[in-house]
């Protein structure tokens, strides 16, 4: 990439208004340079369903969050991936969107704190989502899920992780590092037992296993306030 090409492009990944009112006072006298940062930024324009100008670029941060036509097919680039590590994007909206699978860029959205994918058709999250480790809260409510990510202990700032109504068997020993987790939803799984490393899970305040093989062994009809110490949550580890 040119260096000038390069500096319009960092103009616009700061995100500040200033700076991309800037680069398109620059791209307004160089046609060349115009068509080849609307094909950068294409892709993601196309999913929130906008064209190629500055109010949709400086829209692209929040818009991005529900995008519309978040179920198109992007194909994987180095330069997209870069401008996508940029986005200064927290929230991620993309319940009741017939997904099946997580779209590859999602995981390189890495300043989301708050992902609710619920009432899709995931059987699985794809393994960089444990990238995203500024994420506080992940509902992933009413999907086809059968597995976790092995290494779903990286998001280590998860306080409420929301798995109902899964089929989900196993939980991964690497979830007792989540040690800032306080929600722990697990309802209507196929789920026997949970791992001993969720002792370390210090910070647990509500847990929910019923209609779960586990829940039904303990005789568990609802979610449960607990904490670590509680009698209770111990029963179902191990």
């Amino acid at each position: 990439m040119q260096e000038e090409l390069k500096a319009l492009v960092s103009l616009i990944n700061s995100w500040q208004e200033e700076n991309i009112e800037l680069a398109f006072q620059i791209l307004k006298g160089n046609r060349t340079f115009k068509q080849e940062v609307a094909a950068l930024y294409g892709p993601i324009l196309e999913l929130i369903g906008k064209k190629f100008s500055k109010n949709n670029v400086l829209s692209i941060p929040v818009e991005l969050g529900y995008a519309k036509f978040c179920n198109k097919e992007i194909p994987y680039s180095q330069e997209l991936e870069a401008i996508l590590l940029t986005i200064p994007i927290t929230y991620l909206d993309y319940s009741y969107r017939n997904l099946e699978i997580l779209p590859w860029w999602v995981c390189s959205l890495r300043k989301l704190s708050e992902i609710n994918l619920s009432n899709n058709k995931l059987e699985a999250l794809a393994e960089e989502i444990v990238n995203l480790t500024d994420l506080q809260f992940l509902n992933v409510n009413h999907n086809k899920l059968k597995t976790l990510p092995q290494n779903i202990g990286n998001l280590t700032r998860l306080e409420k992780l929301q798995l109902d109504y899964n089929d989900i068997a196993i939980i991964p020993d690497s979830l007792g590092e989540l040690v800032n987790l306080e929600w722990l939803c697990l309802e209507a799984n196929k789920i026997e037992k949970l791992p001993k490393t969720l002792e370390n899970l210090k910070n647990i305040e509500w847990v929910s296993v019923e209609n779960t093989p586990l829940g039904n062994k303990h005789k568990i009809s609802y979610g449960m306030y607990m904490g670590v110490k509680d009698k209770r949550f111990k029963k179902l580890l191990g």
